[in-house]
């Protein structure tokens, strides 16, 4: 069956991770590799510091260098056998270098010592993914949950994740799905990026009018992309006049719809995709 194309579909990649803690504000707006030549003057200067190296590993994570990281994680623990973090920071870049298992077995250690760390949780949730054990991953998601929202909010991205792992177990998921992504918009509100997905799991269940309310909720009438999904969604229900009423209407508000220069393109996809679809049920009406 046809869904509604969200932008959101294909495994939406998680690039709302946790930010490591030890990274210093001051490198927040400098590039890659300026921040990996002022770290390493600073470890050239101090180099027993064994927290430098935990910054450049991150460093060198960041820019793609896997094996620099490591390295320099070796060198932590080295200089510093205590310093428990450095196995999150190697789980994340084990995860990051498609290293999935060992990821997951360094982040398993992490736990031991971290287990109330969200990003830990996170991130092994997403080595269990990339593995295909969606219930564990499942798991690991409601414990990072938990524990970023007492530390402060979880993002919304990681409700979307857990949803996505339960749909990946099968459709009879979908219902603790859709409760994971309301637990979300509990939070944050009818946002598009949780509402958009719950929208795609009650049309795998043919459940059209629990579509309607939840798109009611996503966006205003004036919106175009509002009547395009009404009418898509609309079409699939079999109802297709209404669904013809609804791509007029999404025509018109094209019309008067402002443009900027970054979405020029996709309006006029959308503008084309509508019209394909006032063709198709004009002609299915005659």
């Amino acid at each position: 069956m046809a869904r509604i194309r969200t932008g959101l579909e294909g495994g939406l990649v998680l690039l709302l991770a946790l930010e490591a803690s030890l990274l210093l504000p001051a490198y927040a707006h400098r590039p890659v590799k300026e921040h990996l030549v002022a770290v390493t003057g600073q470890i050239q200067a101090d180099p027993r510091n064994p927290h430098l190296y935990l910054k450049r590993g991150e460093l060198n994570s960041q820019n793609g260098d896997w094996d620099a990281a490591l390295t320099d994680y070796e060198r932590v623990e080295e200089l510093d056998a205590t310093l428990k973090i450095v196995d999150l920071f190697r789980g994340k870049t084990l995860l990051e270098a498609g290293r999935f298992r060992q990821a997951q077995s360094v982040l398993d250690r992490f736990l031991v010592h971290h287990s109330d760390h969200p990003e830990g949780w996170i991130s092994r949730a997403r080595a269990s993914v990339q593995l295909g054990q969606y219930p564990v991953a499942v798991e690991d998601y409601t414990q990072g949950i938990v524990h970023a929202d007492r530390v402060g909010e979880p993002a919304p991205e990681l409700y979307l994740e857990r949803a996505r792992a339960l749909m990946a177990i099968g459709l009879e998921q979908a219902g603790k799905a859709l409760q994971g992504l309301d637990q979300g918009m509990k939070k944050f509100g009818p946002i598009a990026t949780l509402q958009l997905p719950a929208i795609e799991i009650e049309l795998s269940r043919q459940q059209y009018g629990t579509a309607l309310t939840r798109l009611d909720a996503l966006a205003t009438r004036s919106d175009p992309f509002w009547w395009v999904c009404r009418g898509e969604i609309l079409e699939q229900a079999g109802r297709n006049p209404d669904a013809y009423v609804a791509y007029q209407q999404a025509d018109l508000a094209l019309t008067t719809h402002r443009t900027g220069h970054t979405n020029i393109r996709a309006t006029a996809d959308i503008k084309k995709k509508v019209r394909m679809a006032l063709t198709r049920l004009k002609t299915i009406k005659e």
